[in-house]
């Protein structure tokens, strides 16, 4: 079942009165079995289908969020001239994405968008998640943009980073 503001999954076994890890909400959970729990979620069901477009960042919101996090990096190797050491200045940014996606889900350019990373089956976001965004932001590049325009047709709004890392980015 998914919380009817946010559209994340609850977890697999909880009933009655929970509130949701990501936005708080409070959700009914049935007691499994009986009709009126098959009625109750269709309707949430329903609900979440007609509000999970406002739930997800846009392809704008996103694209803003990423090129800050460029800005930032850009005058941090310039400061430091790491620009002309290539493995140092990936190495940066390996660890900024990673960092910054595997704790909080957003980064500097995400915070002031005011949108977030959150994993797809609910759970924190980890190092390992971050470090498999970033690993998806190199093939949605490879792909020739391919992989974050993917973001702009898809019906959860994922690019090829949230496919591989398995995460969504959502409004906060």
């Amino acid at each position: 079942m998914k919380c009817k503001d946010c559209g994340a999954h609850l977890p697999y076994g909880a009933y009655g009165q929970i509130r949701c890890e990501f936005c708080n909400a409070p959700n009914y959970v049935p007691i499994p079995g009986g009709e009126a729990e098959e009625k109750k979620e269709a309707k949430v069901e329903s609900a979440v289908e007609k509000t999970t477009e406002s739930i997800y960042a846009t392809f704008g919101s996103r694209f803003w969020a990423y090129m800050i996090d460029v800005f930032i990096l850009l005058i941090v190797q310039f400061i430091f001239r790491f620009s002309y050491r290539p493995l140092l200045s990936t190495l940066i940014n390996v660890a900024y994405f990673t960092y910054f996606f595997g704790t909080t889900g957003q980064t500097p350019g995400k915070k002031w968008m005011k949108i977030k990373v959150v994993s797809t089956d609910g759970s924190p976001m980890t190092l390992s998640k971050g470090f498999k965004r970033y690993l998806g932001y190199l093939v949605s590049g490879i792909t020739i943009g391919v992989g974050f325009l993917w973001i702009i047709w898809d019906k959860d709004k994922q690019g090829f980073e949230d496919k591989i890392a398995k995460t969504y980015v959502i409004k906060t």
